[in-house]
């Protein structure tokens, strides 16, 4: 666990959760994340809690992974074993690190309660954040949880066919969509919430051996920068 947590501060990683974190602050004041959630629901077709699927799907997921993990070892099936707790592993991770930027950043979500008849998109909530009042919208870890999931897959069947290396990201591809089809999450919400999974994934996926000659590792004062210049 701890070679693959340190795999974090490796630069891909580190790029991808940038691009988490600047998603909200360029397209909430743009409004580019309202001007979405209006085509989606609007143009598109979507409604509040349109379907349950994707509601359910990273919590189908999770619990799939954890009694595969538990079968795998009761087998003895050591690739499926690799498999399962790296994906377990990796899952975990995003919800710890989306639950802890949820609260810090407390960003609303799309709209309260809307008496029928009434269109939810009237009002834009997009630019209100009130930190440390509640476990926000941003960012999304319905989409942190199956993009963690797509990209332990992928990193796992390194050599295999396409089809099978990139499976996973149709089903976070359709959760996502889901979540803005549902009126869920804002889509900056969603973009860094596959961010941040893509970035774990990757990092627990992986071989537990560095791929980079630079990352970043956590020390009792602070991070220090190690590897070849």
């Amino acid at each position: 666990m701890g070679a693959r947590l340190g795999r974090l501060g490796e630069p891909a990683p580190l790029l991808m959760f940038g691009g988490a974190m600047l998603a909200p602050a360029v397209m909430s004041p743009s409004g580019a994340d309202q001007r979405l959630r209006v085509v989606v629901q609007h143009d598109l077709g979507g409604r509040y809690d349109a379907e349950g699927a994707s509601v359910i799907a990273p919590y189908a997921l999770g619990a799939a992974a954890v009694v595969s993990y538990g079968a795998s070892l009761l087998w003895e099936d050591c690739a499926k074993s690799a498999l399962a707790s790296r994906a377990t592993a990796a899952m975990g991770v995003s919800i710890v690190i989306v639950s802890a930027l949820k609260l810090a950043v407390g960003r609303s979500y799309l709209a309260g309660y809307v008496p029928p008849g009434r269109d939810r998109t009237a009002v834009d909530r997009s630019t209100m954040f009130t930190p440390f009042s509640q476990l926000g919208a941003w960012p999304s870890g319905h989409a942190a949880v199956t993009f963690a999931f797509a990209a332990v897959v992928r990193e796992q069947f390194a050599g295999r066919a396409l089809v099978v290396r990139y499976l996973g990201y149709a089903l976070a591809g359709g959760v996502a969509f889901g979540m803005a089809y549902g009126d869920h999450h804002w889509a900056s919400d969603l973009l860094s919430g596959a961010l941040i999974g893509e970035g774990v994934g990757r990092a627990f996926g992986a071989s537990t051996a560095s791929t980079s000659s630079v990352a970043l590792v956590p020390m009792g004062q602070g991070l220090a920068v190690t590897g070849a210049f």
